[in-house]
C-alpha cells in the first residue's frame, strides 16, 4: 500500500505514504469480519490531517480498483480526482554490477580473512 500510494493519497497532498495512516476507504465495520476488510484494495495511505478530516466526514473517498483513480467529494458537493502517482524505480541499479574483488597472489596467510 505504501509502496502503491507513495504519498497521501489526498490530492495535491505530498506527505510520503511512509509517514501516514492506512486507512481504510470504506469504514471499518467491527461487525464484519477483519480480513474481508482490510484488504488492499481498501485500504489506502491517508496524512494525520487528512485522515481526520475523512473520519469527521469533511470528505467522502472512494478509489476505483482498476485504475487507481481516488476521487474524493467534499461536504459540499465538490468532487477532486488523485490519480495514481508512478513509483520511481532507478532501473540502473538492478542491471548493473560491482566489479569482482582483487584477486591476490601469494599464500594464504598473505591474502585477507574471508570475512
Amino acid at each position: 500500500i505504501i509502496a502503491r500510494d507513495v504519498t497521501c493519497t489526498f490530492p495535491g497532498c505530498r506527505q510520503p505514504a511512509t509517514r501516514c495512516d492506512l486507512d481504510h476507504i470504506t469504514p471499518y465495520d467491527p461487525s464484519q469480519p477483519a480480513h474481508t476488510q482490510t484488504t488492499a484494495d481498501n485500504l489506502h495511505a491517508l496524512c494525520r490531517h487528512h485522515h481526520q478530516a475523512k473520519t469527521k466526514k469533511h470528505w467522502n473517498v472512494h478509489r476505483n480498483p482498476t485504475t487507481g483513480v481516488t476521487w474524493w467529494t467534499s461536504a459540499d458537493g465538490l468532487t477532486f480526482a488523485r490519480h495514481p502517482t508512478p513509483a520511481q524505480i532507478d532501473y540502473t541499479a538492478l542491471t548493473t554490477h560491482p566489479p569482482p574483488p582483487p584477486r591476490h597472489s601469494g599464500t594464504a596467510e598473505d591474502r585477507p580473512p574471508p570475512f
